[in-house]
Parts: C-alpha cells; sequence; structure tokens
C-alpha cells in the first residue's frame, strides 16, 4: 500500500507506464495471498476463534483491488499494444459472455473430476433463455459456477449411491451399469433467465439438500 500510495503524480506515458509495471507487480506479489489464508485457516481450525465477517471484508476488498488493478493492466495494454483491445473486451470485462456456454463449459470441468472421483457423473440439462447474455469477467464466473458444479456433482453422486446401492455388490459389470443409468434419472439442470434488471442462473440437483438444522 505505500508503495502504491507514495508513487508520485502521472504527468505523461512514461510515467503512465512505471506506474502500470508497480501495478503488474504488486498483483504478481501477492498472487499467493488466498493459498496462505486458506493454509492458516486450516493451521487455526480447533484451536481458535475466526471472525468470519473479518475474513469476508478481507476477501472481498482484495477482490475489488485486484479488479480495479487488473482493469487499469489490460486498458494500458490495450491502448499501448499495436493490435489493438480484444474484441468483445473492455479491459478484462467480456462485455457478452453468453451464459450457456460458460456453463457448459464449467459442466465438462466439473465432470471430468467427478468422473475420475466416482468413475460416473450425472447429466446436465439446461431450462430457460439459451441466449442469455451478460457483461462479466470471464475468470471470475467460471469460478464460481465451477465451484457451485463440482459441490453439486459431489453431492448428487454421492446422495445417489446411499440411497440406491446396487443390487449385487460383487458384479462389477452390472454396478456400472446401474450407476450409469442410475446418473440419467439425477441430473444437474441449469436454470438461465434475465430482464432488464438481473441475470439469473440457478443451479438445482439431485443432492438430497442441507438439513435443516445446519
Amino acid at each position: 500500500f505505500d508503495r502504491f500510495r507514495t508513487f508520485p503524480n502521472i504527468t505523461d506515458m512514461e510515467d503512465e507506464r512505471a506506474f502500470t509495471k508497480l501495478v503488474e507487480t504488486l498483483v504478481a506479489e501477492h498472487i499467493t495471498v488466498v493459498p496462505i489464508l486458506g493454509q492458516g485457516m486450516s493451521e487455526v481450525r480447533g484451536t481458535h476463534d475466526v471472525d468470519s465477517g473479518f475474513m469476508d471484508r478481507l476477501l472481498m476488498t482484495r477482490i475489488s483491488r485486484r479488479v480495479l488493478a487488473e482493469q487499469h493492466i489490460a486498458l494500458h495494454k490495450a491502448q499501448t499494444s499495436k493490435v489493438g483491445p480484444r474484441q468483445g473486451y473492455i479491459g478484462v470485462i467480456r462485455t457478452e459472455c453468453k451464459l450457456q456456454d460458460v456453463v457448459r463449459r464449467c459442466f465438462e470441468k466439473a465432470a471430468s473430476i467427478c468422473e475420475r472421483t466416482y468413475g460416473h457423473y450425472p447429466p446436465l440439462q439446461f431450462r430457460g433463455d439459451p441466449d442469455v447474455t451478460l457483461a462479466y469477467i470471464p475468470v471470475h464466473l467460471e469460478y464460481m459456477i465451477l465451484e457451485l458444479m463440482k459441490n453439486a456433482m459431489r453431492c448428487t453422486v454421492e446422495f445417489a449411491e446411499q440411497s440406491n446401492p446396487p443390487a449385487a455388490a460383487g458384479a462389477v459389470v452390472g454396478n456400472d451399469q446401474h450407476f450409469s443409468d442410475l446418473m440419467q434419472s439425477v441430473p444437474i439442470t441449469a436454470t438461465l433467465a434475465c430482464t432488464d434488471d438481473f441475470t439469473t442462473l440457478r443451479l438445482s440437483d439431485y443432492g438430497g439438500g442441507i438439513p435443516v438444522s445446519i
């Protein structure tokens, strides 16, 4: 913060290039902050109380600072590069993210992880408007949807396996077919909708839900 705060006033493009270099350096230096925070949370779990409100504020302000920094860097590169800005982007913001395409990419990544872990995965189905688009930062959108998708798949597979065990536990081939058929009956449903003010994505699954007590 002090290096950022004490940077001299920018008066020309040379100053601006130096400032952008500083911002790039700060972004790179702090790339490991979240993994380190996660490790620290793991180490103190069970021995110290952690103020969740403090952690929420810390992470939210970090995200906002990084977005501002990365947006500045991207706009700088778009202005100074010979090829100009990327088509369909303003800085790091994609002006028309097609939501269905993003959900499908995240599903494919999560399905690959799920298949390696469990040997099978639930299918994906869409409802609503397939042409919904929104202006967003793709990497943030994909991170959120992928985490939701992984969680939905894990809960769906584990709940379905527990609720519908195969009749013959020793028949591996039969078990494979049993679970393949079972997965078709418990799809993850992505519902897409938008109005002039809101864009909505709802992921619905057959994972059993969260107990009311929790």
